[in-house]
């Protein structure tokens, strides 16, 4: 039996390795039996293991890059269902890595591919989804731009009077680890039934290099003596992965 290492911990089982709680202690070892630590080190049998221990740290702490990068817009979310969904979305990714050997993928080769980036691009962060079926993002302006919003389509929680809308480009790089995040003044839509159309552009410098991921941020919130404050409530916040690039 093996000690999980890291700051995530996961029960179940991931490639022939049972990972589960024993006395509060994350623990590891192989399904259908028992194995030890020197095992694990030495053991030829125990190759699949060491390859995915290893790609499992690199992938834990891009997760985590990525998390941190986002803390504006979901610092204050406390689904930790969501952290593990983004865990297993990223572990996807790291799959799409076809150019390493096994033990060796990453998440910065897995992005750069078709598949990473639609997993990326498709993934739910919440359940709150919103109708911007006639947005389109420019990479060049890192500017995205909606026409004929029509605000009948909102379900305002109980409580809110606005939607505020950000726009941001994450600068991620798996391998200098490095993901400043830079993001465009915020925009409020009050709670009336009118057809907007609008744009939100981020300052973005052109010599950042490595993956650029824009992110639509979007917020119920209330005004009380002219003053927003963000609904706290799931149901009332939501991020779209618009383009990775």
């Amino acid at each position: 039996m093996a000690k999980q290492r890291g700051l995530i911990h996961f029960v179940g089982t991931l490639d022939g390795v049972n990972l589960y709680l024993r006395k509060g202690v994350p623990v590891a070892r192989k399904a259908g039996g028992g194995f030890t630590r020197n095992s694990i080190k030495k053991s030829p049998n125990m190759e699949r293991v060491r390859e995915n221990n290893s790609e499992f740290g690199t992938t834990s702490s891009g997760k985590k890059l990525f998390k941190d990068g986002l803390f504006p817009f979901l610092g204050k979310s406390k689904d930790s269902v969501l952290h593990g969904k983004m865990m297993q979305l990223f572990i996807k990714i790291k799959d799409c890595d076809t150019f390493s050997e096994r033990g060796q993928r990453n998440i910065s080769l897995g992005i750069e591919s078709v598949e990473g980036q639609k997993l990326l691009e498709e993934f739910d962060f919440t359940n709150l989804t919103m109708p911007f079926s006639t947005g389109f993002f420019d990479p060049l302006s890192a500017t995205f731009s909606v026409v004929n919003f029509n605000t009948k389509n909102l379900k305002f929680p109980k409580g809110a009077s606005h939607l505020k809308l950000q726009l941001g480009v994450l600068a991620i790089d798996f391998e200098t680890r490095t993901g400043p995040l830079f993001v465009s003044a915020p925009l409020l839509i009050a709670k009336v039934n009118s057809v907007e159309t609008f744009s939100l552009a981020v300052d973005f410098p052109e010599f950042y290099s490595g993956t650029r991921i824009t992110i639509l941020s979007y917020q119920y919130v209330q005004e009380l003596n002219s003053e927003f404050y963000d609904l706290k409530d799931k149901i009332a916040y939501g991020l779209k992965v618009l383009k990775v690039y």
